[in-house]
């Protein structure tokens, strides 16, 4: 901004810091964005959703974001605000002394800016895909998907293509011992998963021998080696 700056950390929260006269530097409690963008006085911050809030001075009604649009980019200049939409179209708002908000009709663009007194757009191919952060994901095109570090998965992806969390692991308890796996291992071994009760000095004793895992050694164990007895394959 003019005397400020803000920054957005990996988990999507955002800190401003500097002059803080018209509040701009008090980013909204609770809110996490995927791009955010300095004005004069103002900031603006584009959430995963493609929503967008503003806040700082607002005495050209720069702030006030318009009602239903949703983005794939924002953009703050000195007393105006830009979103560049999906289809690659965009709409500025705010002061317009120099016609800075009248953007060109019929145009589309892949990535909007803005300056104190004017602003502008970047024509090019709007090929739109899924853009992935972690599990959460927006759909915009791959210059901005790559300026707010994400990853574009291409022409033919989409949202629903994003990588799943990593199943957790935990105690498995299985009658040669233990180890730490993923529920769905530990019920293939026919265990005992203790994930969030405990971890492997909470599995049973093991007893040597057991083969069957029913807490005995017997002449059942013995039939089971039997039925093994042979030639490896």
């Amino acid at each position: 901004g003019e005397y400020h700056c803000i920054g957005l950390r990996a988990d999507g929260t955002a800190i401003a810091w500097g002059d803080n006269a018209y509040d701009q530097c008090n980013v909204p409690a609770g809110e996490t964005f995927v791009q955010v963008a300095a004005g004069d006085r103002h900031n603006i911050g584009l959430q995963a959703d493609g929503t967008a809030i503003a806040w700082g001075r607002n005495k050209n009604e720069q702030c006030d974001v318009p009602l239903g649009e949703t983005f794939v980019q924002v953009a703050a200049g000195g007393k105006h605000s830009i979103g560049l939409r999906a289809d690659g179209t965009a709409i500025a708002w705010g002061w317009n002394i120099a016609g800075q908000c009248n953007v060109p009709a019929g145009e589309t663009f892949v990535q909007v800016a803005a300056g104190e007194y004017h602003s502008i757009g970047l024509r090019g191919s709007v090929i739109i895909s899924g853009c992935c952060f972690g599990t959460d994901c927006i759909t915009v095109n791959e210059p901005l998907c790559s300026a707010t570090g994400g990853t574009w998965l291409g022409e033919d992806g989409s949202c629903n293509d994003c990588g799943e969390p990593p199943a957790p692991t935990g105690a498995c308890c299985v009658s040669s011992g233990c180890d730490s796996i993923t529920e769905e291992s530990c019920a293939s071994l026919g265990g005992t998963w203790l994930a969030g009760k405990g971890g492997c000095d909470d599995c049973p004793a093991t007893c040597n021998g057991d083969l069957n895992a029913d807490g005995a050694v017997d002449v059942n164990d013995l039939l089971a080696l039997l039925a093994l007895w042979g030639a490896c394959p």
